[in-house]
């Protein structure tokens, strides 16, 4: 990742009280970057840690022109490297967290109103939908989480996108373990937080919802005082949210569709909803019921600030779901293509909304595993394939060695399907797939496709429209 970072090289030092090995003159940075191949002249160099030691690419960004770079004290690198380009170095125990260190103190240089969002599932599209209602205000003036980068590297590089002239930032924060958004939340210091809900998500690691609940808490640390935490009705382990509220000092906003005065749903529609927003009608086309719950924190959230209600729901009206993320594919076949990741919580909303899409249809569902759940994993792939049978889906596919759970559930519960099948993780069980759905599907009938981030879904998407059953 790669951003603009205008700053010297001793106003970075100076955040840092042990700088290591020496000084080399104040030289001015302009850009801040983890891949050495994006430095050139003017660069500070951030090695991380992941598939590779990023350590071994400072000699790369260095000779590409680098003018700063973090290094963990006494890492082997410093060996192939002068005594010279040494007093490049700051020298840090840990390049993730002195990443996060750099961020928090360009966020403090700033005052624009920041925006949370975190949540076990439907946090990214509550971070676009957000995003896509305040988009009527100047382009400079407006700083979005890309994609899904809301982690500690994410984070940060959405925090360097701050300058003078931004007015919002709205930041998504996610986890795989505990002490991670407690991180986030204290780099992006944010004003007011929308959590989506707690689920299963990441359940491997934090070994319970309740741990996962306190995990979420954490983005309050954070907040500053009388900011506005909105959070579902309903929501599993409401205490542990209210203790931390008001340890916090800040206001406590339960969010529900049918109780706020904001936003009304008038009716279902084939593809979506039809919302009254601010008195405006608005032609919503997810057909996700959870969305909507999400949607009506974010329109409660924008009329508690005072944003222009007017141009807010002029915006909504314009709002589609991007990313393999609910996308409708139609032709002979209509697709439901969700492909973007996967957890038991959303996985059974997409099979309500695929049934939602497919009133008077025949409904299918290609289904693949659900990582992250550990020894939860056959409990909540039971759970979906149970789910699937009681919305009555003429027939299921699983992908992958879990998936056989969400099969087997699902035969057990419903004896009537057209096929119940699993299939291993591979390039020929695509191939058998796509002559299954041609083999046994008819004009009209629709599919809905979607499993966790790794099982790269979308394979499937694109071998079903090699055949022509839908657009392109």
């Amino acid at each position: 990742m790669r951003e603009g970072f205008l700053y010297s090289s001793q106003t970075i030092r100076n955040i840092f009280t042990d700088v290591g090995a020496g000084f080399s003159d104040s030289e001015s940075i302009t850009h801040i970057a983890t891949s050495s191949e994006e430095i050139d002249t003017g660069g500070f160099f951030i090695p991380l840690l992941g598939n590779r030691d990023g350590h071994e690419f400072i000699p790369s960004a260095l000779s590409r022109g680098a003018v700063l770079f973090l290094c963990e004290r006494n890492h082997p690198i410093l060996e192939k490297i002068s005594p010279e380009d040494r007093k490049k170095a700051i020298f840090v125990k840990n390049t993730l967290r002195a990443l996060g260190k750099i961020a928090e103190f360009h966020r403090m240089r700033y005052r624009p109103l920041v925006l949370g969002i975190t949540g076990s599932s439907g946090k990214t599209t509550t971070k676009e939908i957000l995003g896509m209602s305040l988009s009527y205000l100047p382009f400079d003036e407006l700083v979005i989480t890309e994609k899904n980068y809301n982690n500690e590297i994410g984070v940060p590089f959405t925090i360097f996108k701050i300058h003078k002239q931004t007015r919002i930032v709205i930041i998504e924060m996610g986890m795989n373990h505990s002490g991670e958004i407690s991180r986030l939340t204290r780099m992006a210091k944010p004003h007011h937080v929308i959590l989506t809900g707690i689920g299963p998500s990441h359940i491997e690691n934090l070994g319970s919802l309740e741990a996962i609940a306190y995990a979420k808490s954490e983005i309050m640390e954070g907040m500053f005082k009388g900011g506005n935490f909105y959070l579902p009705t309903g929501i599993k382990y409401l205490e542990i949210f209210q203790k931390h509220a008001k340890k916090r000092n800040l206001n406590f906003k339960l969010f529900q569709l049918k109780d706020s005065d904001s936003i009304k749903l008038i009716e279902r529609s084939a593809e979506g909803y039809i919302l009254e927003v601010f008195g405006e009608k608005v032609e919503w086309k997810i057909p996700v019921y959870k969305i909507l719950e999400n949607l009506t924190a974010v329109v409660d959230l924008v009329s508690d600030l005072g944003f222009d209600k007017k141009e807010v729901a002029n915006k909504l009206k314009a709002y589609q779901s991007t990313n393999r993320r609910n996308v409708i594919l139609e032709k002979e076949l209509t697709l439901l293509d969700d492909t973007y990741n996967a957890n038991p919580d959303s996985m059974i909303s997409s099979l309500q909304s695929l049934v939602h899409v497919g009133s008077g249809k025949d409904c299918y569902a290609i289904l693949g595993d659900m990582k992250e759940l550990g020894s939860y994993s056959e409990k909540y792939h039971k759970k979906v394939g149970k789910i699937a049978a009681e919305l009555g889906l003429k027939g299921l596919i699983g992908f992958g060695a879990d998936s056989n759970f969400i099969v087997t559930s699902y035969m057990k519960h419903f004896r009537e399907s057209k096929f119940a099948v699993q299939f291993e993780d591979s390039e020929d069980s695509i191939q058998k797939i796509r002559d299954l759905l041609k083999s046994n599907l008819k004009q009209g009938d629709i599919v809905l496709i979607k499993g966790s981030r790794s099982m790269k879904m979308e394979r499937i998407v694109e071998s079903i429209k090699e055949i022509g059953f839908v657009n392109e």
